[in-house]
């Protein structure tokens, strides 16, 4: 069932319609390498276990502050000119063996030229100073939590964002640190402190709430 979906573009359309495809088995990271270059339009993950994810193509509900975010930290790189910023078009390869795709992720010019050349042109091995999730009203918060904790920070991330604009929350990581939540967006931003200084992101340009 998998591999006929994995390689028949009208039967994985619309498998994805309803959410990503979760492949049973672990996959070596040479054997997802190859898969994905017989497939370079799917976006997929790998865990650091081996398990294997297709992502939806469709466009989420917060596709609008996701949005608003590039477009923000993306000027915000371009004038500083530090780094470089990545989304959906380039995934992350952690040094846990997991290759992620984040919503939004920024890394400083000191890291990228640290980072050793990836297995592909597709993704790159270094470990983002800063990264950015914005969660849809189907996620589940408490496993985007968990993927903030024991896979950014623990790889090594030095600030991180989790945006519920549904809820007006935000959990701000920081390495080392604690968790700080963030209730109701009026009046209140987020500042890039000692990692994106200068940046501030109005929260209240997020809120989805009707």
């Amino acid at each position: 069932m998998i591999e006929t979906a994995v390689t028949s573009a009208p039967i994985l359309t619309q498998l994805l319609k309803y959410g990503p495809i979760a492949l049973e088995q672990s996959m070596p990271i040479a054997d997802f390498l190859a898969l994905d270059a017989a497939h370079p339009n799917l976006l997929m993950e790998r865990e650091a276990t081996g398990k294997v994810k297709i992502m939806s193509f469709f466009k989420k509900d917060s596709e609008e502050q996701e949005d608003f975010i590039s477009s923000l930290i993306g000027h915000w790189s371009v004038t500083n000119n530090l780094g470089r910023t990545y989304g959906y078009s380039k995934g992350i390869q952690l040094p846990n063996g997991a290759i992620k795709i984040p919503d939004f992720a920024w890394i400083s010019d000191e890291r990228l030229a640290a980072a050793e050349k990836g297995d592909s042109d597709k993704f790159i091995k270094a470990v983002p100073d800063f990264v950015v999730k914005v969660r849809s009203s189907v996620e589940k918060l408490k496993k985007l939590k968990l993927k903030m904790e024991k896979l950014w920070m623990a790889n090594g991330v030095q600030l991180a964002w989790l945006i519920d604009p549904f809820n007006e929350k935000v959990w701000i990581y920081r390495a080392g640190q604690e968790t700080e939540e963030i209730n109701d967006f009026k009046g209140k931003s987020l500042s890039g402190e000692e990692v994106l200084k200068g940046l501030e992101l109005p929260l209240e340009r997020l809120s989805a709430k009707k």
